[in-house]
């Protein structure tokens, strides 16, 4: 009995031999392409929230150029003695319509060139990536550490 569950034995301890080397040879065969699946992977998230800040900075620099010319308008008006009421019909300049329009001229365009510049400074990863793949995986792998 003894000599049989020693054989049992010995032959499941060569199986799981077997297919540990197995793993391991399959495991460094899929290395590098998992590598480079993450490389590829953190080179496109941070491109396009790069391509995001880049967008909300354009955006920003639009809205302060047609803010600019509506507030123009509304100084026009209101330096014109136009009728100034604070609920006025669509014909007359209403006060309302001059506060949102300061609103949207000190608020908004600042809000997204603000947005722009945080997208833009934080995503950075993918000009380190197509500079010096080797040093981010470096990189990559020691914040793992800390």
């Amino acid at each position: 009995m003894n000599e049989a569950t020693e054989a049992v034995l010995g032959e499941l301890l060569q199986r799981v031999l077997d297919g540990t080397d197995t793993v391991i040879e399959f495991g460094s065969d899929q290395v590098p392409e998992v590598i480079r699946q993450l490389l590829l992977w953190d080179f496109f998230f941070s491109l396009m929230f790069f391509v995001i800040g880049v967008g909300f900075l354009c955006l920003g620099l639009r809205l302060i150029k047609t803010s600019t010319k509506s507030i123009e308008f509304l100084r026009g008006e209101f330096a014109a003695k136009e009728e100034w009421t604070r609920f006025g019909s669509s014909e007359h300049l209403s006060s309302t319509a001059y506060d949102a329009a300061m609103a949207r001229h000190h608020i908004t365009p600042w809000l997204c060139l603000s947005a722009g510049s945080i997208f833009l400074l934080s995503n950075m990863a993918w000009l380190k990536i197509s500079i010096a793949p080797k040093l981010y995986l470096i990189e990559y792998a020691a914040s793992f550490v800390k």
